[in-house]
């Protein structure tokens, strides 16, 4: 029998009830409190989650590559491919 491990967990910046998370066995889900975990929402990604970003205004994923969110989590949008992040970071990191 599989057992559902919470992978991830993060808190909006500014509001502690504002909660976000996914698990194991299900990874194209996006858990979403408003109440301080009493209850939950979520929203379907047809990607698998790796990673869950958490701002004030936006809230991001990556999977295939970067999602976006400018609705709380409601509905995510492509963003930006993969390679593009991390030429990105190659950029800033290396002189």
């Amino acid at each position: 029998m599989l057992t559902k491990v919470i992978v991830q967990v993060e808190f909006h910046p500014t509001n502690d009830g504002i909660i976000y998370f996914y698990n194991n066995l299900e990874r194209n889900l996006v858990y979403k409190s408003n109440d301080t975990g009493k209850t939950f929402s979520t929203t379907k990604i047809n990607n698998t989650l790796a990673k869950i970003a958490v701002t004030a205004n936006v809230v991001f994923f990556i999977s295939k590559g970067l999602f976006k969110s400018t609705d709380s989590g409601v509905n995510f949008t492509f963003y930006q491919t993969l390679l593009i992040i991390f030429l990105t970071l190659a950029e800033i990191i290396l002189p």
